[in-house]
Parts: structure tokens; sequence; C-alpha cells
């Protein structure tokens, strides 16, 4: 009996708090229709309203679907910051399996050059010796920089520096034999060129001239192939046929020219870079990774190196391109420990926040290398190798 007169009880709804009153009308609106369901509702099962009769709602349990944002559940914030850390957790060894098929598909690509190479009898222009020195220097380039992750996991701090200077001294024992020993003049990086399977893939033109197998316009001057001399379908490239003989022409040369003989200047340059690692990681020992006697070594002997070494001349097209690189890495000292965490870090991370903030679209690729950028600083094979 009393529900059914609670039930039909007159409501009138209260006066609206200085919060709700400076809602828009419309959320007011819907405040007051809320509360007037939850009154008749409460009232017909004999419940009382809670903020209204002066009793809290006690906290339930979260639904279904539905995120908790109380502060027991996500730090003393209620950030999230716990559900955030099931992921990290579960993805922790990402670098060290991404640089593992990173090394592993180095070391396909070699493992496959040097099979079709036995397959078309395009041998090295060196001794078997020396050919073997040079895939042991492309296994350890290619494999070192997991070998130091795999070292650091396995075997903390001190295990990942011995792997270090074990690496180092083995690769520069093998670029003195290199040097010394078997006359190899400017050591390049990677040690052994790639094969160029496009150009392998062809089949040899035959036995005609290129004047036989193409034909000039006499008003354009435009190079045509002629119908007999076609290719088949497969093996047919859209290239000018001067570009394409161009082209095989200088990757012949890659294969077969001689290194550039070095004098006493140059064999003391290529020396100094080749020793260059191991005087860094020395004077690492001595002095520690805060000082700044290992980074301005390391430079003197960089910059000593290129300086003795500009000056030769008659240095083959890919020795050339090995002193641009050597020169444009210098550029790396600025992303090397102590400069890097004293001036570049800051600036490097603000010039790139800034891009992503005022230039549409850049973030998706200065985000990414500004998360990742630390870690790759922090490995050594990465900044300094």
């Amino acid at each position: 009996m009393f529900l059914a007169t609670a039930s039909v009880t007159k409501w009138r709804p209260r006066k609206l708090s200085n919060r709700e009153a400076g809602l828009a009308p419309e959320a007011g609106r819907r405040a007051q229709e809320a509360r007037r369901r939850s009154h008749w509702h409460s009232r017909s099962v004999g419940l009382s309203v809670p903020g209204q009769d002066g009793e809290a709602a006690a906290p339930g349990p979260p639904l279904p679907g539905v995120r908790d944002s109380s502060p027991g559940r996500h730090g003393p914030a209620g950030d999230g910051s716990a559900g955030l850390q099931l992921p990290a957790g579960r993805f922790a060894d990402s670098h060290e399996l991404s640089e593992l098929v990173y090394s592993a598909s180095n070391l396909l690509v070699l493992l496959n050059d040097g099979i079709l190479r036995k397959e078309l009898r395009k041998k090295l222009p060196v001794s078997l010796s020396q050919q073997k020195l040079l895939t042991w220097l492309s296994v350890l380039e290619c494999v070192e920089v997991f070998m130091e992750m795999g070292a650091a996991k396995v075997w903390g701090e001190v295990g990942r520096w011995l792997v270090i200077a074990l690496i180092q001294l083995a690769k520069a024992v093998l670029r003195m034999f290199l040097l010394i020993w078997f006359k190899a003049g400017l050591q390049t990086s990677p040690p052994i060129v790639p094969l160029d399977r496009e150009t392998q893939a062809r089949p040899p033109d035959g036995e005609h001239s290129s004047q036989e197998q193409s034909y000039v316009g006499k008003r354009s001057n435009r190079v045509v192939r002629t119908l007999q001399n076609t290719p088949s379908l497969h093996s047919r490239h859209w290239g000018a046929p001067q570009q394409q003989e161009r082209r095989q022409q200088q990757h012949q040369e890659e294969l077969c020219i001689t290194p550039t003989p070095l004098g006493l200047q140059e064999t003391i340059a290529e020396s100094l870079y080749i020793a260059r690692p191991l005087l860094h990681l020395l004077s690492l020992g001595l002095w520690g990774q805060r000082s700044w006697k290992p980074w301005l070594l390391s430079g003197v002997v960089d910059v000593t190196s290129l300086s003795l070494l500009s000056d030769r001349k008659g240095l083959t097209r890919r020795e050339r391109l090995e002193l641009r690189r050597r020169t444009i890495l210098l550029l790396y000292y600025l992303l090397r420990s102590p400069f890097y965490d004293r001036f570049s870090e800051a600036r490097i991370l603000f010039l790139l926040q800034l891009l992503a903030d005022h230039v549409p679209g850049i973030g998706l690729v200065t985000k990414p290398l500004m998360d990742y950028l630390p870690a790759w600083q922090k490995i050594y094979f990465y900044s300094w190798g």
C-alpha cells in the first residue's frame, strides 16, 4: 500500500545547483529529465536516490568493457600508467628481435651473392685468402649490433663492453692484414661489393656491336633499338641502349678494377682510420664515458686521416665514394656522447617537436624518431661503429 501511494506522489523539481545552473539550457533540461526518471524508479522500488537523501552511492564493480577511473587501478593519478606497462613488457625485446631480423637478412644476401657469383663464374678480383678475410669482415659488420644487444641482455654492461672490444679488435686485425699483407688499398664499406642482380639476370648481348643493336635518328639523334635485336619480354629494360651499356660497363669496372696503390702517407692515414675504434675504447677505459678526451681523440684521428687522404689523386669511383662517406660520417660526432648529452640532445628534440607541431603530417616521422633516438644513441655500433 505504501509503495502504491508513493508511486503517485507528485514530484517537485528541486532547485538547480550552481554547477548545474552554469550549464547550457539543453544540458540543464537533460539533467532534470535524468533526475525525474531516477526519482520515479527509486520511489517505485523503495530505494533512496544518491545525492538527494544525503546518502553516498557505494562504488560498485566496474561494468564489462568500461574503464575504471579510480586511482587504485591506474596509479596515484589515475592516468592509466599501469595499463600501459603490459604492452611495454610484452614488446620489451622488440629492438633485439628487429636487429636479429635485419642481421639475418644481410647474412642471407651475402650468402646469396656468393652462390650467384659461383654459378655465374664471376669471382672477385682477389685471391682466395683475401676473399675469405673480406667475407669474415662482412659477417662481423652484419652481426655486430645484434651481438652487442645480446651481450647486454645476457651478461650485462660488462659483457657488452667485452664483446664490443673483441669485435673491434677482430675487425682491426682483419683490416690491417688486408692493408699491409694483401695491399688492398682503401678499405671500403661494405667490404664486398653487392651483386647487381638486375644486370646479372639478363643474358649477354651477343656478338653484335652497339651500332648493329640500335639505330640513331638523323634529325632527332634519338637512339632506338632495332626489332631484330629486341630481347625477350622478361629480360627487356625500358631505357636507352646506351644507358644500359654504360651501367653494365660501370658495374664490370667496379668488380674487376684493382685498388689504387697507397703510398706511405696514405698507408699511415688508413692505419689511423683502422686503429681509431681501438684508441677510442682504450681512452674510454682510461678516462670514462663522461670525459671529453675520448670524443676529442677520436675526432682528431678521423680528421687527420681524411686530411692525409684528401690529396690522393687517381682514386677509383668506389674509393672516392668511400672518402665522401667518411666525411659525411663526421656529423655523427653531434650524436656522440658527451657532446650529445650536453648540447645537441635538447636542441635536436626541440627541433623535431617544433616540426611535428607546425608542419602537417611531419609528426608521423618526427615523433617515432624522437622515441627511437635515445635508444639509437645508446648502441655503440650505431653511433661509434
